[in-house]
């Protein structure tokens, strides 16, 4: 896992299967945004969350605050 990222509670845990509304579902949001802007994949916070990540995913684009990076890493150029 990744080090802390300011604003976050890195103990923030969520109950599997459990149905997330209101207040609790944007504190969720909050800090997937907070910790995915600090440089976080989507899989890492899943796995601090407990969540799937297609829930990450899905709370991250909800938001319409966050640009997903495209997938995989740096490519290396063929000669």
């Amino acid at each position: 896992m990744r080090g802390p990222v300011e604003g976050v509670d890195l103990e923030f845990r969520l109950e599997p299967c459990r149905i997330l509304k209101g207040i609790e579902r944007k504190a969720a949001e909050t800090n997937a945004i907070k910790m995915y802007q600090a440089g976080w994949n989507i899989r890492e916070i899943a796995a601090q969350f407990n969540r799937s990540y297609g829930f990450v995913r899905d709370l991250l684009t909800e938001s319409g605050e966050v640009v997903l990076r495209k997938r995989g890493g740096k490519r290396l150029r063929r000669r």
